[in-house]
C-alpha cells in the first residue's frame, strides 16, 4: 500500500507556497530564519518567523516560536497542535494578534494510484443535487461534510 502524502499550503496576501509532506521529511521548518527548509522573505515580516511541522508517532504536529500563536476552528491561542487532512491553521503575532500566515493541510491526491476522474452523464436531467442532502443524486459523505449541498440547474 502507498504511504499517504500531504500538501501543506502556506499563504497570506503576499505568499503562496505548496510543500510536499511525507515520512521522507519528518521535520520541516517554514519561515524567515536561515535554517528553515522553506524560506520566506524576511522583509514581509516585522520579526523573524519560524513554524515547524514534524511527524511524531504517526501524527503530524505544528508548532511556532515564542511570540506567535496558532488558532483554528479546533484550537485557540496555542503554541503547538496536531494537524490532519482538512485542517486550516492561522499563525498570529502574539503582540497585536495580527494574522501572519495560514497553513492548509490536505491529502496529496495526485500521487495515488486511484483514478478519481469520473464522468457523469447529465444530458437528460435539468437539475443535479450534489452533497449530503437527503435529495442528493450524487451523495457525498465524510466527517468533513455536514448537511451542505449544491444544486446545479440547467438553464434553458
Amino acid at each position: 500500500m502507498n504511504e499517504q502524502r500531504y500538501i501543506l499550503t502556506v499563504h497570506n496576501s503576499n505568499i503562496f507556497k505548496e510543500v510536499d509532506v511525507s515520512r521522507d521529511t519528518p521535520l520541516l521548518k517554514i519561515g524567515t530564519l536561515q535554517d528553515c527548509d522553506v524560506r520566506l522573505k524576511r522583509e514581509l515580516f516585522e520579526l523573524p518567523v519560524c513554524v515547524t511541522l514534524r511527524l511524531e508517532a504517526d501524527d503530524w504536529r505544528v508548532s511556532c516560536d515564542e511570540g506567535y500563536y496558532i488558532s483554528s476552528r479546533a484550537v485557540k491561542d496555542c503554541s503547538e497542535t496536531a494537524i490532519q487532512h482538512g485542517d486550516i491553521l492561522i499563525i498570529h503575532n502574539a503582540d497585536d494578534k495580527a494574522e501572519l500566515l495560514t497553513l492548509s493541510f490536505s491529502y496529496d491526491f495526485t500521487v495515488s494510484a486511484i483514478n478519481f476522474d469520473t464522468i457523469i452523464d447529465i444530458r437528460n436531467i435539468n437539475s443535479l443535487v450534489i452533497g449530503n442532502a437527503p435529495s442528493a443524486q450524487l451523495k457525498l459523505s465524510s466527517r468533513f461534510i455536514g448537511l451542505e449541498y449544491v444544486t446545479l440547474t440547467r438553464l434553458t
